[in-house]
């Protein structure tokens, strides 16, 4: 099975558990832990400056951590941009000024609540911890994935 497909499932499970679908509140959790390592690797591998795991580390800790510090930068970037270029962007998309509504909405808040069940896990590394942190992670790399497009397509047609 091709990665974008797994990043895809992952993506559909996300969104069932943000729209409230009870009838899969046991399953997406567990889908999610099982398939975020394949999800999370392209993003996370292809940012820069990101640091290897190293022996004896865990993984979803260094990850949920390298998540929050990029998400923070490329918010701040993409919102900033989208505001000083507005009427332009507009013009070219609209579809950019929802994107920077939603991040604006959504990307604090979802960066402080996967800083919040990052410390948790730390301090108590259960099953349920471990799959709301690598949940929570897949959240905030959804968003980013938003603001990346979106201020990729802005700054190609100020060109």
């Amino acid at each position: 099975m091709k990665l974008y497909v797994y990043r895809a499932i992952v993506n559909q499970l996300i969104k069932l558990q943000q729209k409230g679908h009870m009838k899969f509140r046991f399953l997406i959790p567990l889908m999610a832990a099982l398939l975020m390592p394949l999800a999370l690797t392209p993003v996370i591998v292809g940012c820069g400056g990101c640091s290897a795991v190293t022996e004896g580390q865990d993984a979803v800790v260094v990850r949920a951590e390298q998540a929050s510090r990029y998400a923070f930068e490329i918010f701040d970037t993409f919102v900033g941009e989208e505001e000083r270029n507005r009427v332009l962007w507009r013009q070219i998309s609209p579809e950019i000024e929802k994107a920077a509504n939603k991040i604006r909405r959504e990307g604090k808040t979802g960066v402080e609540e996967l800083v919040k069940v990052t410390r948790i896990y730390k301090t108590n590394r259960t099953p349920e911890n471990r799959v709301n942190l690598i949940t929570w992670t897949a959240v905030v790399q959804n968003l980013v994935r938003i603001a990346e497009e979106n201020l990729a397509l802005g700054r190609a047609a100020s060109k």
